[in-house]
């Protein structure tokens, strides 16, 4: 994937912090940033996934089975847990 070029604008301690974090872990702003970044956006998706899990498991305990999109996003909520434990 390509790497891009990105200007924000943060508080001064917030970027003080943030030299630190990367000097004391041997890594680069950008590598903090974006991990960062990509630990977020990985909670949220997390977080919609929990949510349409409880309306899958109402739908099972009402109709004792799932549609084809409820068993596309169990599956895809299945490769999600994949990637987070690594596997």
């Amino acid at each position: 994937m390509a790497k891009v070029k990105l200007n924000i604008t943060i508080d001064e301690d917030l970027l003080k912090q943030l030299d630190e974090y990367a000097e004391d872990n041997y890594t680069s702003k950008s590598a903090v940033v974006t991990q960062g970044v990509t630990q977020i956006l990985m909670a949220d998706k997390v977080a919609k996934s929990l949510s349409e899990i409880a309306v899958m498991m109402k739908v099972i305990a009402d109709k004792g089975e799932l549609d084809p999109d409820g068993m596309r996003k169990l599956q895809e909520f299945s490769a999600l847990a994949s990637l987070l434990a690594g596997k």
